[in-house]
């Protein structure tokens, strides 16, 4: 938390990584996600989505399922490798996503659906993924 030039204080901006592989999709969640309060990344392959959440703290992901040759599920999976409590959110047009996929994310929206979008994340962020117990 930082002091503001008249003594209040200001709270840093919750950072978002949006990842999908068309740019006028990443465009407006960019738009979207910013006009709701976040700080917003941008990425539009897996590899940059995962150079860009290896070097920048990263507070939560929202993802397509459909990210060129590759799926939602494979790029969960390696942010889940790395830091495994990051809420990951898939934001896709398919009706039909795959329970692997389903079972990785914690929140599904329907690309029609963008105004649920931010109220989905504020709740992920509220309520983080808890810790995997040791066995």
């Amino acid at each position: 938390m930082a002091a503001t030039p008249n003594g209040s204080h200001s709270y840093p901006k919750r950072v978002v990584l949006c990842v999908d592989d068309e740019a006028q999709i990443l465009q407006v969640l960019h738009e979207f996600m910013t006009a709701s309060g976040y700080s917003v990344l941008t990425a539009r392959t897996p590899e940059s989505a995962l150079e860009l959440f290896r070097n920048n703290h990263v507070d939560a992901v929202i993802t397509d399922y459909e990210i060129g040759a590759a799926t939602g599920e494979t790029v969960i999976r390696s942010l889940r490798a790395l830091k495994p409590r990051v809420p990951v959110l898939v934001f896709s047009g398919a009706d039909d996503l795959p329970q692997p996929l389903l079972a990785l994310a914690d929140r599904c929206v329907n690309k029609t659906e963008i105004r649920v979008l931010a109220f989905e994340l504020a709740t992920l962020l509220e309520f983080p993924r808890p810790t995997a117990r040791p066995r």
